[in-house]
């Protein structure tokens, strides 16, 4: 199987390097600094669960590298979607398999519109990393991902992709229900992303103001409520579940991807995750005062 991944960066970077470790057939799409890195040093890294480096990595600025791809882990960020999927689209093989690991939940919509639903897979993913530097990926905690078909079924291509990526040391779980997944992650990234980028430091220095958990935890619900509006309920429980995420030490201390954008002054996915929620709550006529909020502010400010 020949892979490709969309999209060096802390994501990408981590499951395209795992995939390439365990010998499997991987070209790497960057550009700018990280292909520089890339050509020159290789493809470093730095896991809790043990270091490694990926020598000569097959690597590239050119996005018809694609073209004989049966994989493609699509890793840019939700902004560029509709640009990458409309110029990958000439050059795509029929067969090709779409795996989209981004932020948000529209995405795979907008890949299935350009590229053909048959194609696109839905993942959520769950791990600490970061790019402290080109070429180098920092991964501190989880790693866990979950994918599933667009449509709820267990297909045999499914059960494939879930051996190859066991098989390359990522847990990994298939889900009958992907799309309400990637409402459960949104929840969680609303107020992650949002505060810790608001505050400019790591979610433990907000949550050590007095009421800050209170305040979290119905920015959570407001998500919950606007996910149930739109066919997917998400339990109580699973709420709390969420919430226990963001309370580990692991979710506190960490920076999320949109605080790491804005210190590294690249745009953020302001639109994609808060922008998108504000969207479907004004479908619905829903008052989301939090997220509606936090929304405000990051648009104002950044």
């Amino acid at each position: 199987m020949k892979i490709v991944v969309l999209g060096t960066g802390a994501v990408g970077g981590y499951y395209g390097g795992r995939l390439a470790k365990a010998g499997n057939d991987v070209t790497f799409i960057a550009r700018g600094k990280t292909l520089e890195a890339l050509q020159s040093n290789g493809l470093e890294i730095k896991s809790y669960t043990g270091n490694f480096i990926i020598k000569n990595p097959k690597v590239t600025s050119d996005l018809a590298a694609v073209r004989n791809a049966d994989l493609i882990l699509f890793c840019v960020k939700s902004y560029s979607t509709s640009e990458i999927a409309k110029a990958i689209k000439p050059v795509i093989q029929d067969t090709a398999i779409i795996i989209s690991m981004q932020n948000g939940i529209d995405n795979e919509n907008i890949l299935a519109a350009t590229l053909g639903k048959e194609k696109i897979l839905g993942s959520v993913v769950y791990i600490t990393s970061c790019c402290p530097e080109p070429g180098l990926i920092k991964h501190t905690s989880s790693g866990k991902m979950i994918l599933g078909e667009l449509n709820g079924e267990l297909t045999e291509r499914l059960s494939k992709l879930e051996k190859l990526f066991l098989s390359s040391g990522i847990p990994i779980s298939s889900s009958t229900n992907i799309k309400k997944e990637l409402w459960k992650k949104l929840m969680l990234n609303m107020p992650f992303n949002g505060f810790t980028a608001l505050t400019k430091k790591p979610l433990k220095a907000y949550f050590e103001i007095p009421d800050s958990l209170d305040c979290f935890y119905k920015s959570l619900k407001e998500v919950q409520l606007i996910a149930k509006h739109e066919g997917y309920n998400i339990s109580d429980e699973e709420v709390d579940e969420v919430f226990s995420i963001c309370k580990s030490e692991q979710t506190m201390n960490f920076k999320s991807s949109t605080l790491q954008d804005l210190e590294a002054g690249k745009p953020l996915e302001i639109d994609s995750l808060q922008g998108t929620v504000i969207k479907i709550a004004h479908k619905h006529n829903l008052d989301i005062p939090i997220n509606k909020l936090l929304y405000t502010l990051l648009k104002a400010g950044f």
